[in-house]
């Protein structure tokens, strides 16, 4: 385990600690001693048990965000579905709209959004596979269990999310249709019953069901018409928090192994250059030559990283150099790196 992946982790934990269950400052304010720590025991021994340490690698210590890109009329689509949701159910003061795990909208704060991110696409997964209810769904995925019954249970859990000034408690209502995952966060004193979810769910089943086809069907076509990349490449960026790569399965599972086809000792060489950029608040660049000519390549630009794994035979510096400065101009025009 190397020590900037664990740090991350043990920040992880209390960020989804807080998240749930608030500051400790603000159980102790509210409550006693003994009120924390018994929260403290009912959420640690189950969390670290979903961690998986001996798998975490770069991907736990980045925590990063996978974003989904859609033309400007899809995503005006989705942005006009979430403002008439929150004008017709006040209630409502946040929103969060995923596409088969990819970020689409969010009206949180990142540092917010990148805790709940998680949970929605690691331990949330996790908890209804061993629930035995994993896979595609439609409906409440937290809310009531049957929408006809009258007694019904109904489980919507309690977020604290912290804004400038205060810290807001909200219920968190997930809604899902096929890929589309909506995650709604409610104001903690409005009253949810039975009726409530009802209304909801007949308001946004139809704008669900119409945008899941919608996203599905530009997927297909964009999946048609790109390009394989030869190159095994990760990047994050530090301001958006965004992730993207060609060789690592993202967002990263709970217990899930995220390399495939690719020797640990890789996967160490970048977490160490993650590591050496982030002791130092510089631009630069690290090349690296295995004994068997492959080339590991990090470049750390305006808060952005850029890993690159390539294999080319009898190749100098100048030779990989160009190959990274080709492939950056071809899928990367975008992003600004240093050259």
């Amino acid at each position: 385990m190397q020590d900037i992946v664990l740090e991350s982790l043990l920040k992880q934990s209390y960020k989804m600690y807080k998240l749930f269950n608030g500051t400790f400052t603000h159980i102790l304010e509210r409550g006693s001693r003994e009120a924390l720590v018994h929260k403290l025991d009912l959420f640690f021994p189950q969390y670290i048990q979903s961690l998986y340490i001996e798998r975490a690698d770069i991907v736990d210590a980045f925590d990063g965000i996978q974003f989904l890109p859609l033309d400007k009329n899809s995503y005006l689509r989705v942005q006009c579905f979430i403002n008439l949701t929150e004008a017709t159910f006040p209630c409502v003061k946040y929103s969060v709209f995923l596409y088969q795990d990819h970020v689409v909208w969010s009206g949180l704060e990142q540092h917010d959004m990148r805790v709940l991110y998680k949970y929605l696409t690691g331990m949330l997964l996790r908890q209804k596979s061993d629930a035995g209810d994993a896979g595609q769904h439609d409906g409440f995925v937290t809310g009531p269990e049957d929408l006809t019954d009258p007694e019904t249970p109904i489980n919507a859990p309690r977020l604290y999310v912290t804004m400038v000034d205060a810290t807001d408690e909200l219920h968190l209502i997930i809604y899902q249709t096929n890929g589309v995952k909506l995650g709604l966060l409610v104001d903690g004193s409005f009253v949810m019953d039975l009726a409530f979810y009802q209304r909801l769910h007949t308001f946004i089943a139809p704008h669900t069901k119409y945008l899941d086809n919608l996203i599905s069907e530009q997927q297909a076509r964009r999946a048609a018409s790109i390009m394989e990349i030869q190159y095994k490449y990760l990047y994050f960026n530090h301001m958006n928090l965004a992730q993207k790569s060609s060789f690592m399965t993202l967002p990263k599972k709970a217990g899930a192994q995220v390399v495939s086809g690719l020797a640990p000792e890789y996967v160490r060489y970048l977490t160490d250059m993650h590591s050496d950029f982030c002791r130092s608040q510089e631009d630069s660049e690290i090349i690296l030559k295995t004994r068997g000519d492959w080339w590991v390549v990090g470049r750390k630009s305006d808060q952005r990283e850029f890993f690159v794994i390539l294999n080319v035979k009898n190749a100098n510096l100048i030779d990989i150099n160009e190959e990274i400065r080709r492939l950056s101009a071809t899928h990367f025009g975008n992003i600004f790196f240093i050259d």
